[in-house]
């Protein structure tokens, strides 16, 4: 008989069992951490540009969710992963620019809309940059020195800056006109049931002649100090239905 607390050699008992399989896993266990054993990766499984560890430590280390998503990476179709980088980069530019062409043409069309429909509706352009001077009305006249109708803006600038036209139209005076200096004249036809002329005095010289067609906004000429006047300027007039009118019907100060 064996010796009590002793267990025969041949011995199959569950305990035995047991104890074996403890051992076992132990030992691979060990033979792992040690750097023994290395899992094996196809070149194929390389090239694919995924990332293995090198040893059960170093998977390991990087936790079961790294281990979860090579293994979601691996069964996914190669028709739904993502494109390179690169690529995605010039697809996104191509359809940035296109997307911008889109936007400018469409502002485009908008701005040309509203100047349309801005001259339609009678609404002047400034004809020059500067500050408002003298407005419409009765004044003292700086040279002749007695009250008379200014009919008429001078709007204050620098000798030789462009003039433009407040509303599209026919030219249908530039010459020199005594008091008046450089005197350009267009006549914009009816607009809303008026007939509506404008006319830019004191010129420097002119941009256009006598049965030309303008656009609005188009240069007329340049603001001077022709005539009589005391300095760089436009007087800016309004004739409506044959008769001087006040421009602030029309125009902003």
């Amino acid at each position: 008989m064996a010796p009590v607390g002793h267990e025969h050699s041949n011995s199959t008992t569950p305990a035995r069992r047991v104890r074996v399989a403890l051992l076992g896993l132990t030992a691979a266990a060990v033979v792992g951490a040690s750097g023994l054993v290395t899992p094996s990766v196809s070149p194929a499984a390389r090239a694919s540009g995924l990332q293995f560890a090198d040893s059960p430590a170093t998977a390991a280390s990087a936790g079961p969710g790294a281990e979860l998503n090579r293994v979601a990476a691996l069964n996914q179709p190669v028709a739904e992963r993502p494109a390179p980088a690169a690529e995605l980069t010039a697809s996104d530019m191509t359809d940035a620019l296109a997307a911008r062409e889109a936007e400018l043409s469409s502002r485009s069309t908008q701005i040309k809309a509203e100047a349309e429909r801005q001259a339609k509706a009678g609404v002047f352009l400034r004809p020059t940059a500067g500050e408002l001077g003298s407005t419409y009305g009765p004044r003292r006249h700086p040279i002749l020195g007695y009250v008379r109708l200014h009919a008429g803006w001078d709007i204050g600038g620098t000798c030789g800056q462009p003039i433009y036209a407040a509303l599209p139209g026919t030219v249908t005076i530039a010459t020199q006109a005594g008091q008046s200096g450089n005197y350009l004249r267009v006549d914009h036809g009816t607009v809303n049931g008026h007939k509506l002329e404008t006319s830019y005095q004191h010129m420097q010289g002119f941009a256009v002649k006598a049965g030309q067609k303008v656009a609005r906004g188009q240069a007329l000429g340049s603001v001077g100090n022709t005539g009589l006047s005391t300095a760089c300027h436009l007087h800016f007039g309004v004739i409506k239905d044959g008769a001087n009118a006040d421009p602030a019907g029309y125009l902003k100060g």
